[in-house]
C-alpha cells in the first residue's frame, strides 16, 4: 500500500472505494482504489496503487509528428549588434504552440529565433518567431524545443499552422478506420 495524504475536509472509512486522480508532467492520471488503513493526526490514508493507470494527456495543443525542411535564424551574440545565423535543419514535430529541430550546436535558453518553412502540402514559405525553451545533447545532436511567440509578430502564422495541424491531425487519424 501507500500513503496518501492532503485530503482536507474529507473522511473516509477503511474500505470505502475511491478515485484517485493526480497530475504527473503533462499527463492527468486516475484509477479507482480501496483505503486500506487511516491513521489519525495527520491523517494518512493507505490504499493500493494499481499496476495499470489510465492517463490523459494534457497538453495544450495536438502536436504532430513531421519531417519538413527549416532554415532557423538568430543573432550570435545577442541583440541588433551579434551577427545573424541561419542553421538549416528539419522541423520534427510541430503544434499550434512550437516546434521542436535538431542543430550540431546548442542553442541558448530563451534565445530568440526566426523559423522559416514551407508546410507539407503548401506553397507558402511561412516565417514565425519563437523563443528556445530547451536545447538537449541526444547521442552527437541537440534537439531543441521551442514556442512561438503569441503576440502581433504571429498574428497572420499562428492560425495557418493551427489549421495545417488539425487538418493533418483529421488526415492521419481517418487511415486504417
Amino acid at each position: 500500500g501507500h500513503a496518501v495524504s492532503a485530503f482536507q475536509d474529507a473522511a473516509f472509512a477503511n474500505g470505502e472505494r475511491l478515485v484517485l486522480r493526480m497530475v504527473l508532467g503533462n499527463h492527468l492520471i486516475g484509477f479507482q482504489t480501496v483505503i486500506e488503513r487511516r491513521y489519525e493526526d495527520p491523517v494518512l490514508y493507505i490504499c493500493q496503487f494499481p499496476l495499470k493507470i489510465e492517463s490523459v494527456n494534457l497538453r495544450k495543443a495536438e502536436r504532430i509528428q513531421a519531417f519538413f525542411p527549416a532554415d532557423v535564424s538568430f543573432s550570435k551574440g545577442g541583440g541588433d549588434t551579434g551577427e545573424m545565423r541561419i542553421l538549416k535543419t528539419r522541423i520534427l514535430d510541430i503544434s499550434a504552440g512550437g516546434c521542436n529541430f535538431r542543430s550540431k550546436s546548442r542553442l541558448e535558453t530563451n534565445l530568440a529565433v526566426r523559423i522559416s518553412f514551407i508546410l507539407p502540402g503548401d506553397r507558402q514559405i511561412h516565417s514565425v518567431k519563437a523563443m528556445v525553451l530547451e536545447s538537449v545533447l541526444s547521442g552527437n545532436i541537440f534537439n531543441n524545443r521551442v514556442r512561438f511567440y503569441q503576440d502581433s509578430s504571429n498574428a497572420v502564422i499562428l492560425p495557418e499552422i493551427a489549421r495545417w495541424v488539425t487538418e493533418s491531425l483529421t488526415f492521419t487519424s481517418d487511415v486504417g478506420s
